[in-house]
């Protein structure tokens, strides 16, 4: 189980989370952010059971809002956002966006002590 997470690295992983929603998904305030210290196998495993990743330390976080990722590439629209974020600096490396009808039922206690950012 990853070390608990810093209160300075808590707040540059929610800070990261809410940037790449506003820059990227035009939803300036994410809502109910959680934040958990795992692997990326581990985080993508819960996410995409079956499926396997890296071993590398990621922070995990979920968040809901009305999410619209506009740029190249197809429009996607979703209200719950997965996201990986690598540290330092933060930055996400990974996301999934998801509509209400598709929301995954995550227990993210699973992966490590988790944390509400509000």
């Amino acid at each position: 189980m990853p070390d608990p997470i810093p209160a300075p690295v808590l707040g540059e992983i929610a800070a990261e989370v809410v940037r790449w929603a506003s820059q990227h998904c035009h939803e300036p305030a994410p809502r109910n952010i959680r934040i958990v210290a795992t692997t990326r196998d581990a985080a993508h495993a819960l996410v995409w059971p079956g499926t396997r990743s890296s071993n590398e330390p990621v922070y995990f976080a979920v968040a809901e809002g009305d999410f619209h990722l506009t740029g190249p590439g197809p429009t996607r629209n979703g209200v719950w956002a997965g996201i990986f974020i690598a540290h330092p600096p933060a930055r996400v490396t990974t996301y999934t966006l998801r509509p209400e009808a598709d929301i995954p039922d995550l227990d993210l206690a699973l992966l490590g002590q988790v944390y509400a950012v509000e």
